[in-house]
Order: structure tokens, then C-alpha cells, then sequence
């Protein structure tokens, strides 16, 4: 996505070692990104985003609270 989006990146401060994104490899984490981002008009932020080397089809996604909660929403009502 960096090299595609043409981000500017720096080597990160203070690398590190994550062994879950390959099995039995570790991948070193040493580069990172600033990144931009708005919601709407009103909020803009800037964050800072650490680069991993992944195929296309490897998307990160986070179990939505939703499942945790075993909450239930009532598209109809919007409850």
C-alpha cells in the first residue's frame, strides 16, 4: 500500500520483532509511515503507522466488539 499510495516513510525509532503475521518466521518491524485521515469535515488527525511487509490478500481485521458483547441490533428500530 505504501509503495502503491507513494507514503513517505522513515525508519521507526525503536523496532521490533512480531512472530503471529508468518508461521515460524519472525518479521522485523523497522519502518513506519505517517498517515492522514479525516472523518467528515470537522476531525482530521494524523497517525503514525508501522510497515509490514504482506500479500494483497492479507488484511489485518480486528473481532468486532459486537461478538465479544454478544450484542444485538435491531436494523429497523437502529437499537
Amino acid at each position: 500500500m505504501v509503495e502503491k499510495l507513494k507514503l513517505n516513510y522513515e525508519n521507526c525509532p525503536t523496532p521490533y520483532c512480531v512472530t503471529w503475521i508468518k508461521k515460524g518466521n519472525e518479521v522485523i518491524i523497522d519502518k513506519r509511515c505517517l498517515t492522514s485521515f479525516s472523518i467528515g469535515n470537522t476531525y482530521q488527525d494524523e497517525v503514525w503507522c508501522d510497515m509490514i511487509p504482506m500479500d494483497a490478500c492479507h488484511i489485518l481485521l480486528a473481532r468486532p466488539w459486537k461478538f465479544d458483547k454478544r450484542a444485538l441490533h435491531d436494523e429497523g428500530k437502529n437499537t
